[in-house]
């Protein structure tokens, strides 16, 4: 069994003012770069959820070993995201999902194992990324919590299901702290 990647890259960028999925990163742009990340941590499927400028979104993925799929109600927040991107896996025999986000460049595939190895040793129903005295994305869920994923709406995040987890553990990414969200971002990427 394996453990899915979903990257979250649907939202329309509002405060930046252009496509932060199409910004230059590296060889190509910020979505490729997480997407070509997600799929080099090894963990098994990556699902790619777009939404807002798919078109686009879809080229820049070219040749990139993702499965794409859609949120049609991506304007309505992250959740509807999560969830169409839990359905896509669905049917899957995953032991865990791992959900990601397309504007943190500070997220490398060791991050992403590292996760996922320190899940295995504690046992917990959620690993998290612990940054700027939070945990955010990345974020490793465990079976248990599937159907409530499934079932996120509107712009509610998968953080709600952090305090009724059994167990929670986070793993340190001093990094995540920095994303790209306006254009005084990008000054410092």
């Amino acid at each position: 069994m394996e453990t899915g990647v979903i990257l979250l890259a649907a939202g329309g960028s509002r405060r930046l003012g252009q496509p932060k999925q199409l910004l230059p990163c590296g060889h190509g742009t910020l979505l490729r770069r997480a997407a070509l990340t997600a799929v080099e941590s090894g963990l098994g499927p990556v699902v790619v959820v777009l939404g807002a400028f798919e078109a686009e979104c879809r080229q820049t993925l070219a040749g990139v070993p993702v499965r794409i799929v859609v949120n049609q109600d991506w304007q309505a927040g992250m959740g509807s995201s999560i969830s169409t991107g839990m359905k896509a896996c669905s049917g899957e025999p995953l032991q865990g999902v791992l959900i990601m986000l397309c504007d943190q460049p500070g997220v490398t595939p060791s991050l992403l194992r590292r996760l996922w190895e320190h899940q295995r040793i504690t046992g917990s129903e959620i690993a998290a990324s612990r940054y700027s005295g939070t945990l955010g994305p990345p974020v490793l869920f465990m079976p248990p919590l599937f159907s409530r994923l499934c079932s996120l709406e509107g712009d509610a995040g998968a953080k709600s299901l952090f305090a009724g987890a059994k167990h929670v553990e986070s793993v340190d990414f001093p990094e995540g702290a920095f994303d790209i969200d306006t254009a005084g971002d990008l000054e410092w990427f």
